[in-house]
């Protein structure tokens, strides 16, 4: 037979890659990076985010304590923050967590007490007085009588 005719032998055709096995590489690859740049990519913006988080639930919370007639808390945990309420028999607790991104440290000016929470916000529009810190990156502070006070270090 004619040397120019003849099929390829298996040997020659397995040599290379095939463009579907390269495409499928890639594709791996790509999901692999983009994993590795959301597991990374969270690091500055984490303060940022928790002071985002704290700016909009203390505000949600003064307006509804206003708009309600009805104490407003918040309670304050290095995991998160969760809503209270201040009802008849006591403040009532919300069991949904908010967990913080990075570090928060609350400092308030009063003794803490079992089952009260870190910060009060009354119908009046006043609250406690606190100092929050955002992974040294932010923080927020009131003397309860003034409005929210943030500022980015």
């Amino acid at each position: 037979m004619d040397p120019a005719i003849e099929p390829a032998s298996p040997a020659s055709t397995a040599a290379g890659f095939t463009l579907i096995e390269l495409l499928v590489s890639v594709a791996i690859l790509s999901v692999l990076a983009t994993a590795a740049v959301l597991a990374l990519g969270g690091g500055p913006d984490r303060s940022a985010r928790d002071l985002a988080l704290f700016r909009s639930q203390y505000g949600s919370a003064r307006a509804l304590a206003i708009a309600s007639g009805q104490s407003r808390g918040l309670v304050l945990t290095p995991q998160g923050l969760r809503l209270a309420r201040r009802e008849t028999a006591g403040w009532e607790i919300s069991e949904r967590l908010q967990p913080w991104q990075g570090q928060v440290a609350l400092s308030v000016r009063r003794p803490a007490a079992a089952g009260v929470p870190d910060i009060i916000l009354l119908a009046n529009g006043s609250s406690s007085a606190f100092s929050i810190a955002f992974g040294g990156a932010a923080r927020c502070r009131s003397d309860g009588w003034e409005a929210l006070a943030c500022r980015e270090n």
